[in-house]
């Protein structure tokens, strides 16, 4: 192998090397930002049955509910 070729080889697999480290820092960065709206979607889904348990609570224990099952007893 010349010399000639030799050096476009190099500068090939440098270049090449670059290319590849810029796409892997791509993929780390929307990886990020992808579990970053996962924690966000699942923060908001955590909330949201938060409150949906807060309203059966207070149904259960409101107590024109237990009136109704003690009159439904008799």
């Amino acid at each position: 192998m010349s010399g000639t070729m030799m050096v476009v080889v190099i500068v090939a697999i440098a270049l090449a090397a670059g290319g590849l480290e810029a796409l892997l820092k791509h993929r780390e960065k929307m990886a990020k930002v992808a579990a970053q709206r996962g924690d966000s979607q699942t923060a908001n889904r955590i909330a949201a049955l938060e409150d949906r348990v807060r309203t059966l609570e207070r149904i259960v224990t409101d107590r024109g509910h237990n009136l109704r099952d003690e009159i439904d007893s008799l």
